[in-house]
């Protein structure tokens, strides 16, 4: 009964950018809509006052809701903006949100309270502005109802209430990007209630805050970070219980192109929308491509970082526990010949009670650090516009898979490099830990070079796992014993059998194991 529910309320939450961009424009994107507004001035103006009213309305008709079709917004009278001595005040009544979730079902948010800002036009005609949203919504769930058919009276098949403790909304918005410089966004002791299952949620915090810095005109260092605490879902029915500590995350952007970046939006914003009614037609994706080719470097590179800690999964009869996971990605160069690409990520704790047949193989720790060096931007371009040209005769899925290969193809010969710094698992039964060098290289046999280290732990301990599972466990474990005898042994600190493996692949076709020729047992294998 529940997952149902959960997950329409999930497709209420995550619709894309429809949902993202609504919120965005009744708490801050809307004010960007005003053009006419961008004259700084010492005393607020009453004309000033109805023209940002205006825009305001204007905004989320034309950029909200005439994109999407699945919303549609009821308010209970009109947005009020009024000059208060050098500053706007306004405010968007309360009202409905009404979603079509287009599986046969419509649901209404009900907002109480009005929406409240004031908005301060900075000397360079930037708009400072602070928030509050409304702190309770309702949430109506009706199945077999389209959004125009629900009338105030009715009863919805599901209801909801969220309410949010405390809160801080502010921001500046540069109007001639239609983007912020920065944002503050906070908001603690939220918490949504579903009567009928029951579902309990709360959140203890959660804020989204972002800087920015002109470097030069035009171009900007920007830095947002996001951080989510203490989590708790309650299933009452399910008997399920999942808390969460902290996730939270960082990522800074460097050289950002605003006035390139504003010139290709508008561009292309409308092309996208056609694209969506008629994806296959040759003719918008030769006109994408058009436009790529003519559009400068947007960005130099950027940062991104995450870490989430303190999952807990409580049920009836298990309980699953990971202490933490990390994230990064960096990608730097793009506005220079070539790009450089790294990647990383790390595992730990992770912990199931009481414990499962498999136990012994499910890591408790992994980890991996990779990285791309050298990659040739004129041929990301390249394989970027190549992509465009073949989606309208294979189709998205079968093109975009297709041109990874094309990709490859390409790099090689250009000096990319594939440099896997690291990559561990570890086991109860065995740990093993990878690096290596690939080298993308057209004139080699197998269309690249290879060194690589292996170091394996416990081998012996892993293949005793391996026996004790049905099946495939003992083919398995067979195969592991050849292995172990293929490596050279040491012994670690802890007393334990390390067996290590270097690997080789040339540029002729030979596969090289701890200097030996693998060549004659891969032609029997064969």
């Amino acid at each position: 009964m529940t997952a149902p529910i959960v997950r329409t309320l999930s497709t209420i939450t995550l619709k894309g950018g429809e949902m993202r961009r609504l919120v965005c424009a009744g708490i801050l994107a809307v004010v960007v809509g005003i053009t006419s507004a961008a004259t700084a001035q010492a005393q607020a103006t009453a004309e000033q006052a109805r023209e940002i009213a205006t825009a305001l309305k204007r905004y989320i008709d034309s950029r909200i809701l005439e994109p999407s079709p699945e919303l549609s917004l009821d308010l209970d009278g009109q947005i009020e903006v009024a000059a208060v001595g050098d500053r706007y005040v306004g405010s968007v009544p309360s009202g409905r949100l009404l979603v079509d979730t287009n599986d046969g079902s419509a649901v209404a948010l009900t907002f109480a309270e009005p929406l409240t800002f004031e908005l301060f036009v900075t000397d360079r005609g930037w708009y400072d502005v602070t928030f509050t949203v409304p702190s309770s919504v309702r949430v109506g769930v009706y199945p077999g109802l389209l959004p125009n058919e629900i009338s105030p009276s009715q009863t919805p098949a599901l209801t909801a209430t969220g309410t949010i403790g405390q809160q801080r909304g502010s921001a500046v918005l540069m109007p001639e990007y239609e983007t912020v410089a920065s944002y503050d966004l906070v908001w603690s002791d939220l918490r949504l209630r579903i009567a009928e299952q029951p579902i309990d949620l709360q959140l203890g915090r959660l804020s989204a805050i972002q800087t920015g810095q002109e470097v030069e005109p035009g171009i900007f260092d920007n830095r947002a970070t996001f951080d989510l605490a203490n989590l708790a879902l309650s299933v009452i029915e399910e008997d399920l219980l999942i808390e969460l500590d902290g996730l939270s995350g960082e990522m800074s952007a460097t050289g950002v192109n605003l006035p390139a970046q504003t010139a290709l939006m508008v561009t292309v914003e409308p092309l996208l929308q056609q694209l969506e009614g008629q994806p296959e037609d040759p003719a918008l994706y030769e006109e994408l491509r058009s436009i790529l080719a003519e559009t400068p470097n947007l960005i130099s590179g950027f940062e991104g970082t995450s870490e989430l800690h303190g999952l807990r999964i409580h049920t009836q009869d298990q309980f699953v526990g990971l202490a933490q996971t990390t994230g990064s990605i960096a990608l730097s160069g793009l506005a220079s010949d070539h790009a450089d690409l790294s990647l990383s990520f790390d595992l730990s704790g992770l912990e199931i009670q009481p414990e499962i047949p498999f136990q012994g193989l499910i890591p408790i720790e992994a980890g991996y650090d990779i990285r791309a060096t050298d990659v040739s931007t004129d041929v990301l371009l390249d394989w970027l516009d190549t992509l465009l040209a073949t989606i309208p005769e294979l189709g998205a899925e079968v093109a975009v898979p297709a041109s990874f290969f094309t990709l490859y193809e390409d790099l090689a010969g250009t000096g990319a490099l594939l440099d896997i710094r690291s990559m561990h698992v570890e086991t109860q039964s065995a740990g093993f830990s990878f690096s290596g060098r690939i080298r993308p290289d057209s004139a080699a046999m197998f269309g690249a070079t290879v060194e690589a280290d292996l170091e394996a732990t416990a081998l012996g301990r892993l293949t005793e796992t391996l026996r004790t599972l049905p099946d495939a466990g003992a083919a398995a474990a067979a195969g592991l014993a050849m292995i172990q005898a293929l490596g050279s042994r040491e012994t670690n600190d802890s007393g334990e059998t390390v067996h290590r493996y270097q690997f080789e692949v040339t540029r002729d076709g030979m596969v090289m194991l701890n200097g030996n020729d693998l060549g004659p047992i891969l032609d029997q294998v064969r």
